[in-house]
């Protein structure tokens, strides 16, 4: 390519935005190889790129397009506003068609993949070319006509469906097709051709309106948001497609054709879909463990007072069947509440700071009346505070349920000793048994019937 007269004489100032030293090293070996005399101050950060604008003057700028603090899309729009003439060439990875095309459309002059630099030098005289004859910002017919090789590049090498329509007047008089039409829709290029409205024939009827207007939007010369629609490949297939449309427009801002772009986005929407079903799914799990935990909270206190009942009328034998029966129908409440928990895949808890010492000696006078007279409850709690995160209706109804098992193993009467007291877990008890070293409290209970 003819170079530039400028540039040819004198030495270039090149800013490179890169985050990897050597994909830098690598493009100023590309560069000084093709023959550029050029000095460049490579930046990472925002701040750094607006200070070599302002203080280093570059004639050129070579970016990456992900960088961790910072990306290219940003630096585009910058250097827009400071400097509008500025060739401002992308240099990154694997580029889609859609961050390709967004790149051109935003202003940028060019851009390379990093595995095909050899076209670099090339692209760097292209631009310094095009400033220099001050056509880098009107895009005319002439422009248009060159960007048919860039165009066929990008087309060419990606695998979502790109077509053009070329516009006169503000009717479309001409289509063509990449050759990936038939990837994501079953139909080649030439069937395309043969049937002019196949475009719109192959969209489900449901969201052809919404197809054909943004396709009107396009021809008025109005911006064309992005949709999403479904079709009917030619195998019979109903896919989800996301539709782009770029404009290109001439000097005195006049339609000359715009760019359609195509892409098959099925498995994301089905993936959607899965992931809102189980949003969907989580949020009733959440509100039926909710219920399920309040509810036994309150079914605890019934049982509670269910016992004591069944110590206070224990010599009348009526109301002990009546007491039997309510304690029947709490049970299959406990039921219900273990399903909600179960739908939940949780236990829902509340874990709040617990005086272990307190819970035991509130619960002491429930279970002295309701373990019976024969059996003596001795208390033997430590005299430090043991405090534990938990769940208090979960600690009562562990107590309970220690409580019941002992009274039932001794019907002739007896003792029950509850006791608190620390262990500490070292790095030798540890080696025996689960858990982390630390302090905990534990809760002990003894009795002395059979078993």
């Amino acid at each position: 390519m003819e170079k530039p007269v400028k540039a040819e004489n004198r030495e270039l100032r090149i800013l490179m935005i890169e985050d990897v030293p050597t994909d830098a090293e690598l493009i100023s070996h590309e560069l000084r190889k093709g023959g550029i005399n050029f000095t460049s101050v490579r930046v990472e950060t925002e701040e750094a790129f607006l200070r070599g604008l302002d203080e280093f003057g570059p004639d050129l700028i070579l970016s990456d397009y992900h960088l961790p603090s910072f990306d290219g899309i940003s630096a585009l729009k910058i250097a827009k506003e400071k400097s509008p003439d500025l060739p401002f060439i992308f240099v990154s990875g694997a580029m889609g068609e859609e961050l390709a095309v967004e790149t051109l459309k935003k202003g940028a002059t060019d851009y390379v993949i990093k595995d095909r630099l050899q076209r670099l030098v090339s692209a760097v005289w292209r631009a310094l070319k095009e400033k220099e004859e001050g056509t880098k910002h009107t895009l005319t017919e002439r422009a248009l006509i060159e960007s048919e090789e860039r165009y066929r590049r990008i087309t060419g090498a990606i695998s979502d469906y790109i077509y053009r329509v070329r516009v006169e007047n503000g009717m479309p008089v001409e289509t063509t097709h990449s050759e990936a039409c038939s990837i994501v829709t079953g139909y080649t290029s030439a069937e395309f051709l043969y049937d002019p409205y196949l475009w719109l024939k192959m969209v489900v009827k449901e969201d052809q309106d919404l197809v054909r207007k943004q396709a009107e939007e396009a021809l008025s010369g109005h911006p064309a948001k992005p949709i999403e629609h479904r079709i009917i490949r030619k195998d019979g297939q109903m896919r989800w497609v996301e539709s782009t449309i770029v404009p290109n427009s001439g000097a005195h801002g006049n339609l000359l054709s715009y760019d359609g772009i195509l892409r098959d986005i099925t498995e994301r929407k089905n993936i959607e879909a899965q992931l809102l079903h189980s949003q969907k799914m989580e949020a009733v799990g959440r509100l039926a463990g909710g219920v399920a935990h309040d509810f036994n909270n309150i079914l605890s206190a019934i049982v509670n007072y269910i016992y004591l009942l069944r110590s206070s009328l224990s010599d009348n034998p009526s109301a002990q069947a009546d007491i039997d029966h309510i304690y029947s129908l709490a049970m299959k409440a406990s039921e219900i509440t273990r399903g909600l928990l179960a739908f939940s895949r949780t236990h829902v808890v509340d874990l709040v700071p617990v005086n272990l010492n307190d819970a035991v000696k509130n619960m002491a006078k429930l279970l002295s009346k309701f373990i019976g007279e024969d059996i003596r409850l001795d208390l033997r709690l430590t005299d430090e505070s043991p405090i534990i995160m938990a769940d208090i209706t979960q600690i009562e109804q562990i107590i309970i349920n220690l409580a019941t098992n002992a009274r039932d193993a001794m019907p002739d009467g007896g003792s029950i000793t509850i006791g608190t007291n620390p262990l500490t877990f070292d790095d030798e008890f540890k080696s025996h048994q689960d858990g982390s070293p630390r302090t905990y409290a534990v809760l002990t209970f003894a009795d002395t019937g059979a078993g």
